[in-house]
């Protein structure tokens, strides 16, 4: 009898295992995701800001231009899609150390540098849908762009989108 509970128990606990792992694994993404939406919210954009991005983002075109090898072995880099703000950063900082160096350079963390550009391009997406009104397709921006953020762009739209244009080489 003890046996069969034994293996029963064994049983139990090799079927309920990975579903209390999934369970937590999931909650903790949700307090990630949740941390870094009220992290984005919280950003505040100043054009001060946008220059450095701007900034970061020529001297980061000119640099994958003259690099091209890490340039595709980075567009192939599948972490740099996926995971936390933080995770992300972190494999800039360790795989391309050139490519971070390069944001540091202007006083930004790598970190900062994706918040900035993440809440800077919800801002804008967000901006325009409401000029088109078409914020329908939009709403989970609502989630990340803060009251403050949307009007900054709002009013500065026409200046944000030529320091883009002025910033970014069109990478083939």
């Amino acid at each position: 009898m003890r046996l069969r509970l034994n293996r029963f128990s064994a049983v139990l606990w090799a079927v309920v295992l990975p579903f209390a792992i999934i369970a937590v694994q999931a909650q903790a993404k949700k307090a990630t995701d949740d941390q870094e939406r009220k992290e984005s919210y919280a950003y505040v954009l100043t054009m001060d800001k946008i220059y450095k991005l701007g900034e970061v983002r020529k001297s980061l075109n000119d640099w994958l231009e003259n690099n091209k090898q890490t340039s595709k072995k980075m567009d192939e880099d599948k972490s740099l899609l996926h995971g936390t703000l933080a995770h992300r950063a972190r494999t800039l900082d360790i795989n391309y150390p050139q490519f971070a160096a390069i944001i540091h350079k202007e006083g930004l963390s790598t970190r900062e540098y994706l918040l900035a550009t993440h809440v800077l391009l919800q801002s804008i997406m967000l901006a325009d849908a409401k000029k088109e009104g078409d914020t329908q397709d939009y709403s989970k921006c609502f989630e990340d762009v803060s009251a403050v953020n949307l009007e900054f762009v709002e009013q500065h739209l026409e200046e944000i989108r030529k320091n883009f244009q002025d910033t970014t080489r069109m990478r083939m």
